[in-house]
């Protein structure tokens, strides 16, 4: 049997999928603005114990690096009060310069925000082939959709994040919309882990060649 929280983000992450699609949402518990309520206690991957609110805190962000620099990254979630930034790349590798693992974490230590990864919620490799294939977002959403319905640790971690400080979601793609972190965002809304959702971009006079 699913825990009970697992059982809460499939529903969470049911609604996503239903709305994007035109479908609407069965009759539940909602909160104000019609975000799902939800009061649980998380341990983080660092063994921190969260008391989590059954009200949401804010937005949350999401941010790509692609066409951008570190510097101008780093700048637009300083200026949006992002205090922990989670990467959601299945593999947190990049030939541009800057953006692996540990060079993304020390430029991010350097402005004071904390970097987590969390690969659980990243794209399956299998699934990002076949995009890359020219797999349809609606398709892509669809799949996308199953393996996140899996992961109801993971989104309960970044859940708990999100309910303490403001938090960024990131991965490469400029446009959110067809990156799979926005099906992300709007699980962590649903699940009353924020109010809504902001797509920051870095500056535009301070973007990389491309």
């Amino acid at each position: 049997m699913l825990e009970e929280r697992e059982v809460f983000f499939r529903k969470a992450i049911g609604w996503v999928l239903r709305e994007r699609t035109g479908v609407k949402r069965a009759r539940g518990t909602t909160g104000e603005g019609g975000n799902v309520k939800v009061a649980v206690q998380a341990r983080t991957a660092f063994g921190d114990e969260l008391d989590v609110p059954n009200q949401p805190q804010g937005r949350v962000f999401t941010i790509g690096y692609e066409g951008a620099t570190p510097t101008s990254l780093v700048q637009a979630l300083v200026d949006h009060g992002v205090v922990r930034v989670v990467d959601v790349r299945y593999l947190p590798n990049s030939r541009r310069r800057g953006f692996s693992k540990s060079s993304l974490a020390a430029a991010l230590a350097e402005a004071g925000i904390r970097y987590e990864h969390v690969r659980a919620l990243g794209t399956p490799p299998e699934t990002r082939r076949a995009r890359r294939d020219g797999l349809s977002w609606p398709e892509f959403e669809r799949r996308y959709g199953e393996h996140m319905a899996g992961q109801g640790e993971a989104l309960e971690t970044v859940a708990a994040w999100a309910r303490t400080a403001p938090v960024a979601l990131l991965c490469l793609e400029a446009d959110a919309a067809s990156c799979h972190r926005s099906i992300v965002a709007r699980a962590l809304v649903e699940a009353g882990a924020a109010s809504d959702v902001v797509h920051l971009q870095p500056h535009p006079a301070d973007r990389a060649e491309t």
